[in-house]
């Protein structure tokens, strides 16, 4: 023992005659800086590790080159890292790592450890793979693999399916089929032959790997494809499952569409949804998506490195052998690796959705619009609970939700609003109103539709006013309200009663009048056009108000309550909203629908800038426990156009 003690004497007199010959020499070495508190280090580091960058990190190796291949399957999943106490030993320091992973359906939470080394004048980190896993090498990564849950399905209001995973047809671009300068113009044949938008496939196959299957569309398995698609360079069709409607026309705008995400998709969702993983891209798929969807699972596998060293270092931190010096391993880049689990979560299925939906209506309202030209809406509620029965759209509607978020001038279906506004000003139905040719008013004049019935001008109940549609009765009275008392009334038959109702919908709006002629826009207002807009769901809520005797705002999905409306519809006044709606069947501008209904109004509304101006065509009414709301894009009338729609509907002709 007394050799290292004569060592360390010496030491110390070597340094202190040092000392003493640069004193002699009129100089002084200055004392090298004491390390700091590493804690601010770890700080950096477990902040730079959960962000996935550690360029600025100080390590005694690449550190972010070695990062990137150990995380590079883990398909840019991050992990939350954070430190424990720091324990400094002289110009050491060990910290204490938790790294936590948000995996959806479990999260993985281990610990490891990483060493800081004092350099002299700042703390670096002593690289070590083992520091991101207690497992990991010089020669393994970290490898995720995603195993997706089972999707729930979209249910009508008796508990059947209306939607299931089909077989289909995944049609699209394998990128390592073809060269980089290939890829785009292979894309675009595919994008032309599918009828998919090329700029739109284009621009995603340049954003995946080069590796990567794009997908352009899926079909289904026993759908028609197109001929000699599988000449096509690059493409390749995969088998695989979708969840869709059961029945193809059952309400695809509305029950909507499953698909792969995109990676801005992906971003948009938020972890745990990565580029690729099925989710909802429209209609209730995607507004009810993290319902649906579950929880997909997780495994994380030990694996070898893309590219290996040809030898593993020893680990310092390993036991000593009875050797009294331990040797490098030996391990060469041509032996292999087996993977090693390390996690594995399993996937929880997503939860069913029950909607409202009666599937006999869905379908007879299908039918009824599928030979209509250009876009038209049909919506059917329960005035009873509000329950929507039925929503569809014509085939010139394409995918757009025009049934329930839809935003069009409602015309004289909005006249019911204005007769209670007026009551509660203090008419009656049984009121005298001046139906006039014409009434000008803020310098506008106003008439009736073309071919209103002289009949039924001059000095008419505010009743037969409503039946049979006369716009300037109701302009005429415009004084005795005001644009917030039109707000209420609509407000009292549901319109313009928003709330989240968990599916796209429109209850419309009753804004202010045109500030750049307030008296005119008010007017517009009473007849249901200037800045008045609705849906046809929001118009059918209007005839199962006035059915019910209560303020109904229709609604799709269990779980999303409307608000209460600030004054609610009265029994007195909707039975007096009856008695006009009804007079419009038995002798107003319906009664071709007499003996079908109980109660209805027609509308007709302008839109555009063309001359003479193009109208939807409208029609709300109610029988029993059914009202239905019936509109189409460019149509004559109400009764010319509507009307035929809705006794087909209503007969199931």
């Amino acid at each position: 023992m007394a050799r290292p003690t004569r060592a360390r004497v010496r030491l110390v007199g070597g340094v202190t005659a040092a000392i003493l010959l640069v004193t002699a020499c009129g100089g002084r070495t200055p004392a090298p800086p004491e390390p700091d508190d590493p804690v601010g280090a770890a700080d950096r580091l477990v902040a730079a590790l959960s962000a996935g960058d550690v360029r600025g990190i100080p390590a005694t190796a690449d550190m972010q080159t070695e990062l990137n291949e150990i995380l590079a399957g883990m398909d840019g999943i991050r992990p939350t890292v954070t430190h424990g106490e720091v324990r400094r030993t002289g110009n050491a320091a060990e910290v204490p790592l938790t790294y936590v992973w948000p995996f959806a359906a479990a999260r993985w939470e281990y610990t490891s450890t990483g060493t800081l080394m004092w350099s002299g004048t700042e703390w670096r980190v002593d690289w070590l793979a083992g520091m991101i896993h207690p497992e990991l090498t010089s020669q393994t990564r970290l490898v995720h693999t995603s195993r997706a849950a089972d999707r729930g399905k979209i249910l009508n209001g008796a508990g059947a399916k209306l939607t299931d995973d089909v077989v289909v047809i995944r049609f699209g671009l394998d990128k390592s089929l073809l060269g980089e300068d290939e890829w785009e113009g292979a894309a675009r044949r595919i994008a032309e032959k599918f009828g998919v938008n090329a700029d739109r496939f284009a621009a995603r196959v340049q954003a995946y790997g080069p590796l990567a299957f794009v997908e352009a569309i899926a079909l289904r398995h026993d759908a028609e494809h197109p001929d000699g698609w599988e000449t096509l360079p690059g493409v390749a069709g995969l088998t695989s499952t979708r969840s869709l409607p059961v029945d193809r026309d059952f309400a695809p705008e509305l029950l909507g569409t499953v698909g792969p995400a995109t990676a801005e998709q992906a971003q948009a969702a938020g972890p745990p949804v990565l580029a690729g993983d099925p989710i909802g891209i429209s209609g209730l798929q995607r507004r009810q998506d993290p319902v649906l969807r579950g929880k997909s699972g997780a495994v994380v596998q030990l694996a070898p490195r893309r590219t290996r060293p040809a030898a593993e270092p020893a680990d310092p931190s390993a036991s000593p052998t009875a050797s009294a010096t331990t040797a490098p391993s030996t391990t060469s880049a041509a032996t292999p690796i087996p993977r090693k689990l390390l996690f594995e979560a399993t996937a929880l299925p997503g939860q069913d959705l029950r909607t409202t939906l009666d599937s006999a209506l869905q379908l007879n309202a299908e039918r009824t619009l599928a030979d209509v030209t250009g876009s038209a809406a049909l919506v059917a509620v329960r005035p009873s609970d509000g329950a929507i029965l039925a929503a569809a759209v014509s085939p010139g509607s394409g995918v757009d939700p025009h049934a329930t978020f839809g935003h069009f001038p409602p015309g004289s279906t909005f006249k019911p609003v204005t007769a209670l506004a007026l009551m509660r000003a203090g008419l009656t139905a049984d009121s005298l109103v001046e139906c006039a040719p014409s009434v000008t008013v803020g310098g506008r004049t106003f008439t009736n539709y073309s071919g209103y019935p002289a009949s039924g001008q001059g000095r008419i109940t505010l009743r037969e006013a409503i039946a049979r549609s006369c716009n300037t009765a109701l302009i005429a009275e415009h004084a005795r309200i005001t644009p917030a008392d039109l707000q209420r009334a609509a407000a009292s038959l549901g319109l313009g009663q928003d709330y989240e109702a968990g599916f796209s919908s429109f209850f419309a709006t009753v804004p202010e009048p045109d500030p750049a002629n307030p008296t005119v826009g008010f007017a517009e207002n009473l007849i249901g056009q200037g800045r008045i807009e609705a849906s046809p769901m929001a118009m059918a809520g209007v005839a199962a108000s006035v059915s019910a005797g209560r303020t109904v705002v229709p609604r799709l999905l269990e779980g999303y309550a409307p608000p209460d409306p600030a004054t609610p519809l009265s029994s007195a006044e909707a039975a007096a909203l009856r008695s006009m709606m009804a007079a419009t069947v038995t002798s107003g501008t319906a009664d071709d629908l007499r003996g079908l209904l109980q109660g209805a109004k027609t509308g007709t509304a302008e839109f555009g800038t063309d001359t003479p101006p193009r109208t939807h065509a409208w029609l709300i009414v109610y029988a029993d426990d059914l009202a239905v709301a019936v509109w189409v894009h460019d149509g004559t009338s109400g009764s010319g156009t509507a009307a035929p729609l809705m006794r087909a509907f209503l007969t199931g002709r």
